[in-house]
């Protein structure tokens, strides 16, 4: 009875409020006008492909909110594909991952998340006819679990966490969406902790912990990362070179003054910056900031002579351009939250990172392994830096703790798909 007294407040009045509001917004933003629309035209456009390519074999409905968590189900779609040969379809919430994706290693067709309607859901799962839904991490839509429920489709969360003072642990939010996450077939949680925080906060719905995929895919991408050579071998060869990654306007206040000490004692001492987002504005902030030590974009770098700072000014590159470094910082970590920190771990170098990273479990446990180091201010980074310029064997110690540290909690992967196999085998 609670189930359907909220199922109706959602349908009838949360969710039409909050789709005028979203239309509204788009009047006035070409951003969210571009990542609206074209929901309109997915289900119209799954079922041509449908129809053109004749599929016939398991197919698997993925869904990720953006790029990131898409980046984190890789090896999940790659190994389903290759071992038994399933059909994966991933919708996406966020321009950022629809746009910036592209078909293979196990996607077969992409696709913007429908609005999330009872009857949008019911078309799409008539169409595809899924074996299975898996939601990636967070992105949790009432009816599209509520309709795969009623239409017997089996449904699962990988990835699952919630920190403990999440807004879904509060208590009207709670109330609601304990109505959601108990449809679940089995919600996996990347930790004991996280798993429990589910219990307490979600009693009766069905958790356990198996890890997070994000590990097997660092070490994915590292593996991929040494296929190609990004810069010239004399840029690289006697080179200290430090990676500051996804760093936004709150980290360059406490990066910029160091780097550029370090820039200015040690002529072997060289940087890539990263920003967030690599807008015409930013780039050539940085390059104004650094121009007195020589600085040069990464859609250049076949020009590179001398240049002592490289700002990537392109997406998707990040993850391989960390094994140049000899150490990394990840950004995001004096604000907004921090950003992967594995992707520099797996490849055995220090990782420097601020305060600001409760949102990331991994970086919590990644600091208590020593692998981590945490900053503070500038003067942190500028010692630490010092340190290990001066100090080889240490810095190689503590890039084998961080590369430890990653390599240790791998494997979720084949766990995930070992509790499919049967499923899988029919």
């Amino acid at each position: 009875m609670y189930k359907k007294f909220w199922q109706f407040l959602y349908s009838y009045l949360v969710f039409p409020l909050f789709l005028v509001t979203v239309h509204l917004a788009a009047v006035f933003s070409r951003k969210i006008k571009n990542g609206l629309y074209p929901r309109y035209k997915s289900i119209n456009k799954v079922k041509i492909w449908i129809e053109k390519e004749k599929q016939t074999g398991k197919i698997f409905l993925f869904h990720a909110a953006s790029m990131g968590e898409f980046e984190h189900i890789k090896p999940l779609l790659k190994e389903l594909s290759i071992r038994f040969h399933t059909i994966n379809v991933v919708t996406f919430f966020s321009p950022s991952g629809f746009e910036n994706i592209k078909r293979g290693d196990g996607l077969d067709f992409k696709m913007y998340m429908p609005v999330d309607t009872k009857r949008n859901w019911q078309n799409l799962y008539q169409i595809l006819k899924p074996s299975l839904l898996v939601i990636s991490k967070h992105d949790v839509w009432p009816q599209q679990i509520w309709q795969a429920k009623k239409m017997k489709i089996p449904v699962f969360l990988v990835n699952a966490s919630l920190a403990e003072k999440s807004s879904r642990t509060r208590p009207g939010v709670k109330r609601f969406l304990k109505h959601v996450y108990r449809d679940f077939n089995k919600i996996f949680a990347i930790s004991d902790e996280d798993a429990r925080r589910f219990a307490k906060h979600y009693p009766r719905c069905p958790v356990e912990t198996i890890g997070d995929t994000k590990y097997d895919q660092v070490v994915n991408r590292k593996n991929d990362a040494f296929k190609d050579s990004l810069f010239p071998t004399n840029w690289q060869q006697k080179k200290w070179v430090f990676v500051a990654g996804s760093i936004w306007p709150e980290d360059n206040k406490h990066l910029f003054p160091a780097l550029k000490n370090m820039l200015a004692q040690f002529e072997n001492f060289n940087c890539i910056l990263v920003p967030h987002q690599p807008a015409q504005k930013i780039v050539d902030y940085m390059i104004e900031e650094f121009n007195k030590w020589g600085t040069i974009k990464f859609s250049q770098r076949e020009k590179i002579k001398n240049e002592r700072v490289v700002i990537l000014d392109a997406v998707g590159y990040l993850a391989s351009i960390y094994r140049y470094a000899s150490a990394a910082y990840v950004g995001g970590s004096f604000q907004q939250g921090i950003h992967n920190v594995m992707e520099p771990a797996i490849f055995g170098i220090p990782v420097l990172y601020g305060p600001v990273h409760k949102n990331s479990y991994e970086a919590i446990q990644f600091s208590n392994s020593e692998g981590g180091l945490i900053v503070q201010n500038e003067k942190d980074i500028e010692n630490i830096l010092h340190n290990f310029i001066g100090n080889e064997t240490e810095r190689k110690l503590i890039g084998e703790k961080a590369k430890n540290f990653a390599l240790k909690n791998t494997g979720a992967t084949e766990k995930l798909i070992q509790f499919w196999k049967n499923m899988l085998d029919e």
